[in-house]
C-alpha cells in the first residue's frame, strides 16, 4: 500500500527538483547561491563545535589522544574551508564597492 502522508525527507531528489521548479519557476542564481551558503555554514557551525569538543577531550600526552587530537584538528580545519566557501558565496552577491570599503553607510543612515 501506498503511503498518502509525505514529507520532503520521503522525497526523491528528482522529486524535490520538480517540486521546486513548479514552486518557483523563477528561481534566480541569487537565490540558489543564498541557500547553499546557509547550508555550507550550517554544515561548518556543525562540523567545527564537533571537532571543537573532539579537540577539547584530547589534550592529554599519549599517543592517542595526539592521534585524535590531530584527527579532531583536520577536522576542524575542513569545517573551516566550509565556511570559506560559504563567504565567497556572498562575496559574489555583495562585492565590497569602494564606498563601503572606506567606511561609507549605504543604507541612508548620517
Amino acid at each position: 500500500m501506498m503511503k498518502t502522508e509525505l514529507t520532503l525527507q520521503d522525497m526523491t531528489k528528482a522529486e524535490l527538483i520538480a517540486l521546486i521548479q513548479r514552486c518557483y519557476p523563477r528561481l534566480e542564481a541569487r537565490e540558489l547561491r543564498n541557500v547553499r551558503r546557509l547550508t555550507l555554514s550550517q554544515r561548518a557551525h556543525v562540523i567545527t563545535a564537533q571537532a571543537q569538543a573532539e579537540m577539547d577531550a584530547n589534550r592529554g600526552t599519549d599517543q592517542e589522544s595526539l592521534r585524535n587530537f590531530i584527527a579532531a584538528s583536520k577536522k576542524f580545519d575542513r569545517g573551516m574551508k566550509l565556511y570559506d566557501q560559504s563567504s565567497a558565496l556572498f562575496n559574489v552577491d555583495y562585492k565590497p564597492t569602494e564606498e563601503t570599503k572606506n567606511g561609507a553607510d549605504t543604507h541612508g543612515n548620517y
